[in-house]
């Protein structure tokens, strides 16, 4: 591990992780949290015991978002020599805004309804509300005062607890230059890349990701089994009836 992202959701994460991917780094973002540690993160979030960062993310470079940025401390105390990057917005209040819309497309209650159908979607289900509300104290999109409370005590958490010499405290529209000062390498001839900037990207994680995919094939089969039971059922009702 190289890079240990502690900012928080809706602070520029997105663009962070494709930065560094354009850097050479192996990135897991949460689309590879989920999918290739979803039952780490639940032993972790949900009991009283885990595994170790170290036999989770030996062999990636960096890791972003929910949940890693909730235990940059241990992560950072597995690998002790990795740099962290604390992605902030201009104000709490930017920061607020961006997260409520973000919480008010996660309350679409017939997505979740199709989310219980499916394991996989009952396990995601669990973890995201674990980890969210351990992140933001509220699911509600109205909770701004303990939401902006949560974020303000996280990033002053990080900058008292980091190292000075191993911590970037970085806001994405700063572009390439701190971060490629702070990582030590060269500038690409590329423009920084601008992610997620109206939520687009919790469609994609839904609609066209690895999870998205093996989650559609989960619900789908389900709705199928479904359909043939009613069918069957009102088949044998029809055919008592007749009789």
């Amino acid at each position: 591990m190289k890079v240990i992202c502690a900012g928080m959701p809706k602070t520029g994460t997105k663009s962070l992780a494709k930065a560094l991917r354009i850097l050479g780094y192996s990135v897991y973002d949460v689309e590879e949290h989920i999918m290739f540690h979803m039952d780490e993160w639940s032993q972790i979030l949900l009991t009283n015991t885990g595994p170790t960062f170290s036999s989770m993310y030996q062999n990636i470079d960096a890791v972003t978002d929910l949940p890693p940025c909730l235990f940059y401390q241990e992560i950072l105390a597995d690998f002790p020599d990795a740099k962290i990057i604390l992605t902030v917005r201009e104000t709490e209040e930017v920061f607020r805004a961006s997260l409520r819309k973000q919480f008010e497309a996660l309350q679409n209650k017939a997505a979740f309804l199709l989310l219980r159908i499916s394991p996989l979607g009952r396990k995601f289900t669990k973890i995201l509300t674990a980890v969210t509300t351990a992140g933001f104290g509220s699911l509600d999109p109205d909770a701004g005062i303990i939401q902006r409370k949560r974020y303000r005590e996280h990033n002053e958490r990080v900058r008292r607890t980091v190292p000075p010499q191993q911590l970037l405290v970085y806001n994405v529209s700063q572009g390439w230059k701190p971060l490629c000062t702070f990582l030590d390498c060269e500038i690409p001839d590329v423009p920084f890349p601008k992610e997620n900037v109206h939520g687009e990207k919790t469609n994609e994680f839904f609609n066209s990701s690895s999870f998205g995919r093996q989650l559609w094939r989960e619900i789908t089969v389900r709705l199928l089994l479904l359909l043939l039971l009613c069918l069957v059922s009102a088949f044998l009702m029809s055919s008592f009836i007749a009789l």
